[in-house]
């Protein structure tokens, strides 16, 4: 007794099944669903609302002298769960970079097939790990979806982040004593500004630079020449250019 289907896998996200069948003779058929009441059928044998898991269809027939055949058996699994895409590693992670390349590892939890998109592009085949290199500066958007072996496409999973390749400005406010002037004062009050959030470091004169924050101010021993040098830092760690201010004691 052939068993056919339109298609042959027996794997699908389908909670259906329509089965045609064939019998060398004439005679009645009998068909039973995972092993359940047995009842008269004809071709084709269809069921619907299955749930997800194994499932299995035995057919048999009997001729007019009630001579019963073997059973003919399909057994297919249904998988009606969609995949979740998850990441693995991005390299780098920060919300903020000057890095113009970064690398996804991504995943699902099971074999799947997967989609990328970059700043809302359409979605194209991809695997892991994906490169993206060369990028420009601004904001990106990274998605990446799944697809399993039954057809299931599961959510979006989505990264977005800043390139940022400007170095940060750096202005000064109010100078104790004047820059260039000569003083006889005892003390330095820098005051200084960025163009954006940034984090500081100074260095007096030939001492090791380290953070710090406006207004820097140091006690100054000694005659001479004297600078105060400001170097700040954005969150994707670009330094800005040197602020100096320099004075005779």
């Amino acid at each position: 007794m052939p068993i056919s289907r339109a298609s042959s896998s027996t794997l699908t996200n389908s909670p259906s099944i329509s089965l045609v069948f064939t019998t060398s003779e004439p005679g009645k058929t009998y068909c039973t669903l995972d092993g359940g009441t047995v009842a008269e059928c004809v071709s084709p044998f269809a069921a619907n609302g299955l749930s997800e898991g194994a499932h299995t269809v035995a057919i048999f027939g009997t001729d007019s002298a009630n001579n019963a055949s073997a059973p003919a058996t399909f057994s297919w699994n249904i998988d009606m769960t969609a995949p979740q895409a998850a990441f693995i590693a991005i390299d780098p992670a920060q919300a903020v970079t000057r890095s113009s390349d970064v690398s996804f590892q991504f995943g699902a939890g099971e074999t799947a097939t997967f989609e990328c998109s970059l700043d809302h592009e359409s979605f194209q085949s991809c695997s892991s790990p994906k490169l993206l290199s060369s990028l420009g500066e601004g904001e990106h958007w990274f998605e990446v979806r799944a697809t399993d072996l039954a057809g299931n496409r599961g959510p979006v999973a989505s990264h977005a982040w800043r390139l940022d390749l400007t170095a940060p400005q750096l202005s000064a406010g109010n100078v104790q004593p004047a820059n260039g002037a000569a003083t006889s004062a005892g003390n330095v009050s820098v005051e200084f500004f960025a163009d954006e959030m940034a984090s500081f470091s100074c260095q007096l004169d030939s001492a090791p630079a380290a953070p710090c924050a406006s207004p820097f101010v140091a006690a100054i021993d000694g005659e001479g020449s004297h600078q105060v040098t400001v170097i700040a830092t954005d969150i994707a760690g670009n330094n800005s250019g040197p602020l100096s201010v320099s004075w005779s004691m």
